[in-house]
């Protein structure tokens, strides 16, 4: 079942989500509101693609171009905290607007962010940036697109049983799998495992764009 423009009782938006098997496929407002941030910034590892939904994301947060977290994210990204350091850290946050610490983060990540201080600066400021632009409205508005790239992943994969073969062939217990479609993404994307309160990991594949297809009305 799609988990559709839905809040939790802490006033976070929640995930477009879709189950198959034991994999949930999503698209994570975390990293809807990383990825939004770093294209303001002119991040230089975003997907070259154009589309739609790119254009959106430009024209409604561009006039936030001078907020305190651009500016921020381009001094702690032109060192160590790139490529998966940004993505990984937000696994650790909850959804916006909140983005508090689910558990505590790993300290290599801290270490390329500058310490713990300007780790806290960055996403204290990304909070703000989430409410002073009303990343949740933005967000919910884009759910349709978001539905349509999770149905589209799901019916592709549905008959592969991508987990059981993983977990056949290296023997791993994991607590979930996850795949986040992050559209302003590399096609690369990342991977990432956030070990659980039960000792398991809970493991995540994070992927971009390959190729564009049009979408109606994005």
């Amino acid at each position: 079942m799609i988990i559709k423009n839905e809040m939790n009782v802490f006033g976070e938006v929640m995930s477009i989500k879709k189950t198959v098997g034991t994999l949930d496929v999503s698209v994570d407002p975390r990293m809807e509101l990383l990825a939004s941030i770093q294209l303001i910034s002119d991040y230089p590892t975003l997907t070259t693609k154009s589309f739609e939904y790119k254009d959106r994301i430009n024209e409604y947060f561009f006039p936030y171009k001078n907020h305190p977290v651009i500016k921020t994210f381009k001094k702690l990204s032109s060192k160590e905290f790139k490529y998966d350091a940004p993505v990984h850290v937000m696994l650790f946050l909850s959804k916006p607007l909140n983005l508090y610490r689910k558990s505590p983060i790993i300290k290599s990540l801290i270490k390329k962010a500058g310490g713990e201080k300007r780790l806290n600066r960055f996403i204290n400021e990304m909070k703000d940036f989430a409410i002073q632009t009303n990343f949740n409205n933005f967000f919910k508005s884009n759910v349709e697109f978001y539905n349509t790239l999770v149905d589209k992943v799901c019916n592709d994969i549905e008959e592969l049983n991508l987990t059981n073969e993983i977990n056949e062939y290296y023997g791993l217990k994991v607590n979930r799998y996850n795949l986040i479609l992050a559209p302003l993404f590399e096609s690369e994307g990342y991977g990432s495992s956030i070990k659980t309160h039960n000792g398991l990991n809970d493991v995540y594949g994070i992927l971009g764009t390959s190729e564009v297809e049009k979408v109606e009305g994005y």
